[in-house]
């Protein structure tokens, strides 16, 4: 979904990305288009891992303020949620196309 809010990345930088959080590159990555605030990849890493990433809006004054701070919210979110000792942990990805 296109949106004023994302903040779309360049292929250079989702590898300087990958490579200071990671220690490695980018083997694939394709743009997930759904969503409004947050712009996010999934990403194949050269050592074989898929990773999604997920990039806050940088232009946070044209947002309603019940979107401000939304990533932090789901990053507080899935940490409640792998506290659980009956949800699965992990995530099935098989190809990205």
């Amino acid at each position: 979904m296109e949106s004023t809010y994302k903040t779309r990345l360049t292929s250079e930088q989702l590898n300087a990305i990958a490579r200071q959080h990671f220690n490695t590159g980018i083997q694939e990555y394709k743009e997930m288009i759904d969503g409004w605030a947050n712009h996010a990849y999934c990403i194949s890493l050269d050592n074989g891992q898929v990773v999604v990433l997920k990039i806050a809006p940088t232009n946070v004054d044209k947002t309603l303020r019940c979107e401000q701070d939304l990533l932090m919210a789901e990053v507080q979110a899935l940490r409640l949620v792998e506290e659980l000792r009956d949800v699965p942990k992990h995530c099935v990805v098989s190809r990205i196309s």
